[in-house]
């Protein structure tokens, strides 16, 4: 049976969380006794919180939890708007995300593909004499067609989709080039660190997650080579203050703190609520990687969006993705 909301607003706060019925009384009731006034096949029908709770969640996962709040006046609760359970990732995947707040997709690009990848990134941005070690570009998708393609990978896009929805959004990107001596950077990130965007939640068999990034590895990255480092499980840490400062700054080394060996080829996948950060590089080669940085349909880290109109040869898959925020008009970038 499909419902229609009359004026629903689901609010959370990280306090106490309530659910407030928009009814003219806008009288705060705990979740666990919540009913919608809803139009139903009689005037006046009632269905629980229980009831209509997963379509809520599943269409706007972080409404119960991440401190936003999503009106839903007139929109219309039927099967269509449930994300799917099945996905992408595998059993084991599912395990090593939700315990590790990342993944790690083998493979992915052939030696071709990586070679291709950096000779046209030394081709449009080729080293100066000037550069130090380390070196970052913002808004690599601007190198042309090959490094939008990456935006929305046909191996990689279910992933996302999985983990962040099939109406995520692809934020901003931008690359890491380190060489030897190339310095640290310190440990960032974790759970409701900004409340609207680092978060991660899991609800009746789905995983949900604020910003997520990819992150591809066009270089080897081996045993204490630096690079990308985090704190695996941080993403559901309930004593984010307590992080010693001098570890984040990389005064102090823990075996808590883990750097992940990886290929060249193999994507990282890691959500921003994950405690993360970058140790000096070491090895004799360049590091290179390109990171790609996706949201859900109602938010955004990004000063500005996208502007499709830049991208004259992108699909209409990347177009979809390349839409700005909104809950209730961002596309559908794929099927689940």
């Amino acid at each position: 049976m499909a419902f229609t909301a009359l004026a629903v607003s689901i609010r959370a706060s990280r306090r106490r969380r309530t659910g407030r019925l928009d009814t003219g009384r806008d009288k705060p009731i705990p979740y666990d006794s919540l009913f919608l006034h809803v139009r139903g096949p009689a005037p006046g029908v009632e269905t629980s919180m229980e009831q209509i709770a997963p379509s809520l969640v599943a269409e706007y996962p972080g409404c119960l939890g991440n401190g936003m709040g999503h009106r839903l006046t007139g929109k219309r609760l039927t099967e269509d708007t449930i994300e799917p359970v099945d996905s992408a990732l595998t059993d084991e995947d599912k395990f090593l995300f939700d315990l590790r707040g990342f993944i790690i997709v083998r493979n992915v690009l052939s030696a071709a593909e990586r070679d291709d990848l950096v000779r046209l990134a030394d081709d449009v941005w080729p080293r100066q004499a000037e550069d130090g070690p380390f070196r970052r570009f913002n808004g690599i998708s601007s190198w042309g067609q090959r490094f939008v393609d990456l935006m929305d990978h046909d191996k990689l896009l279910p992933y996302l989709v999985a983990l962040v929805g099939s109406r995520l959004r692809i934020d901003h990107d931008y690359c890491i080039f380190m060489r030897k001596g190339a310095g640290s950077h310190t440990l960032h990130g974790g759970p409701w660190r900004y409340e609207s965007d680092h978060w991660y939640r899991y609800h009746d068999g789905v995983m949900r997650n604020g910003l997520t990034v990819v992150t591809w590895n066009l270089t080897d990255v081996g045993p204490g080579d630096g690079g990308f480092v985090c704190v695996p499980g941080s993403h559901k840490s309930n004593f984010l203050q307590h992080m010693p400062r001098e570890v984040a700054r990389f005064e102090r080394g823990e075996d808590w703190v883990v750097q992940p060996t990886m290929a060249a080829g193999d994507v990282l996948i890691f959500t921003e609520a994950l405690i993360h950060g970058t140790a000096a590089w070491t090895a004799d080669h360049e590091r290179r990687t390109l990171l790609y940085k996706y949201s859900p349909p109602h938010s955004t880290w990004a000063r500005r969006p996208y502007d499709p109109a830049d991208f004259p040869e992108a699909t209409d898959r990347q177009r979809r993705l390349m839409a700005p925020p909104s809950v209730e008009a961002h596309p559908r970038v794929m099927d689940g």
